[in-house]
């Protein structure tokens, strides 16, 4: 409920920005709404909504007020543990649970990288900086 507002600010550019062309064409080839979805606008929006996804892990990671707010204290994150910690005076495990709240963005970010880079390796027009 939180990520949402994030992740749909991310993504409403590039989904403004995609071609009408591309899916008219499919249309004139008999495809209909939902092959037009998967077939045309998901392949070419796949970096965007990985990048949105991202965001979105990135942000509810870090959400410590509304989990706290949300569940009264009775629901261990990552992130209550965290701030939970930081005021205990082992600083090794608190170092530990830092270092995992910085992996997890940064595991996301990297599969928003890979991913589309995996799946279009052969399609260079759908790669960023292709030719048109």
């Amino acid at each position: 409920l939180f990520v949402f507002p994030y992740v749909l600010i991310a993504l409403s550019d590039p989904w403004r920005a995609l071609d009408p062309r591309l899916v008219r064409a499919a249309a004139s080839l008999g495809a209909g709404p939902w092959r037009r979805l998967f077939t045309v606008k998901l392949p070419v929006l796949l970096t965007p909504i990985m990048t949105a996804a991202a965001i979105g892990v990135a942000v509810s990671v870090a959400q410590y007020l509304p989990t706290l707010f949300m569940g009264a204290g009775r629901i261990s994150t990552l992130t209550t543990e965290a701030v939970t910690l930081s005021s205990s005076s082992d600083r090794r495990v608190t170092g530990v649970y830092a270092t995992l709240q910085a992996a997890l963005p940064f595991a996301a970010y990297a599969a928003a990288f890979a991913i589309p880079a995996l799946l279009h390796r052969n399609r260079r027009e759908l790669q960023p900086g292709g030719t048109t």
